[in-house]
Formats: structure tokens, sequence, C-alpha cells
């Protein structure tokens, strides 16, 4: 079922070069050193399928196991990220980074929570819950 939708931002040390307010395609920075999640994050494989589809090498500088982990990088500046839009938006503010949109359809994502058919009552309701419309509608309003 359709959980939410979700928007994947570029993470940058404020000043860096490639910051704007305008969408970016992911193509236009691969120039730059990356700082990702493990190997296995969904968002590290779509950037490193990207990058062989434009037939560019994806420069990855370090791998860590958290979003903070990858805001604290970025501040350090050891390279530029991409995050989920929401789970971004404490990390830049704390940490004093800057985004930016990325222009690429797979920068905008649905997500979706799945239960086997044989889940006991309670998950399914929790699903349910979760997936209702009017949560969503919620979750979108209060992030305008």
């Amino acid at each position: 079922m359709n959980f939410r939708t979700d928007e994947l931002m570029l993470v940058l040390p404020q000043g860096h070069r490639l910051t704007g307010r305008t969408p970016l395609a992911f193509v236009d920075t691969l120039g730059e050193e990356w700082i990702s999640l493990n190997q296995g994050a969904a968002m590290l494989e779509q950037q490193q399928q990207a990058a062989n589809a434009a037939g560019r090498p994806f420069k990855l500088r370090m791998q860590v196991r958290s979003f903070d982990a990858v805001g604290h990088m970025v501040a350090s500046g050891l390279g530029i990220a991409v995050l989920p839009k929401a789970a971004s938006l404490p990390i830049l503010r704390a940490m004093k980074l800057t985004s930016r949109p990325l222009s690429d359809p797979w920068a905008r994502r649905q997500l979706q929570i799945a239960v086997r058919r044989d889940a006991d009552m309670v998950l399914m309701a929790l699903r349910d819950h979760l997936c209702s419309p009017s949560r969503d509608a919620k979750a979108r309003s209060t992030r305008k």
C-alpha cells in the first residue's frame, strides 16, 4: 500500500558552488566527492545506477551508517550527499547545511508499506492506519 511520497534532496555545506534554489540534475553533481549510506542502501544504489546510465564515475568518498553521520561528514566539508527531504530538515538546521532539489524523476519516490498475507490483525490495522489518505494529507499540510 502507498504510505507517502518522498523527495530526495542534495545536501551541501553552506557556500558550496552547487548551492541554489532551482532543481539540479544529478549528472551535474558527478564531479563532486560523495558521502552516502552503507552498501545496500536504496539511495546509494539509485545514485550508482544513475551515474552508470550517464557513463560517468560516482566518486564515493565515504560510507556511513546514518543520516546524521552523513550530515556530519558534509558539514566537515568531506563531500556532498543526497538525503530524504523530511529526514534531512532537522540535520540541515542543526548542522547549518543547505539543500537543493534534484530534477531527476528518481528523486521523487512513492514509499510503500507491505505486510505478509498471513500477518496478524494488529499489524494489518497498523498498516491501514499509516496508509490512510487522511494521514498522508495531514503530513503534506504540515510540511508546507
